[in-house]
């Protein structure tokens, strides 16, 4: 999982430029794939946005249409939540260049985790 953590990492940058805010799971990589929409809605499922996991692993995701379930789902993700760290974008960027180095060559090894 150490070699996966890293070739995520390597996305961090583009992510932060954007705005985007990432929460490190402190208990390790946090592999869930779930959504809530306008607390009606739940998606959870086991699908990557790749084609691998569509074409080759024929992952799946499951649309839940119902209030309860989805605020059942959003309990979950905010423990998910409280159990995390945040990334500071100004700290990110002041990371080793070894760090950097190992994060960006890990991400070259994405296509076969």
């Amino acid at each position: 999982a150490p070699v996966v953590a890293a070739a995520g990492r390597a996305y961090y940058d583009e992510l932060l430029s954007v705005g985007v805010r990432i929460a490190q799971h402190r208990g390790g990589l946090l592999h869930a794939k779930n959504a809530v929409i306008d607390g009606r809605v739940a998606m959870i499922g086991s699908a990557n946005f790749d084609r691998r996991s569509f074409d080759l692993n024929f992952e799946i995701t499951l649309l839940v249409f119902g209030e309860d379930f989805a605020s059942q789902l959003l309990t979950l993700q905010k423990k998910y939540l409280a159990d995390s760290t945040l990334v500071d974008p100004a700290q990110w960027r002041r990371r080793s260049r070894w760090k950097r180095l190992r994060d960006n060559a890990a991400s070259l090894l994405s296509p076969l985790l």
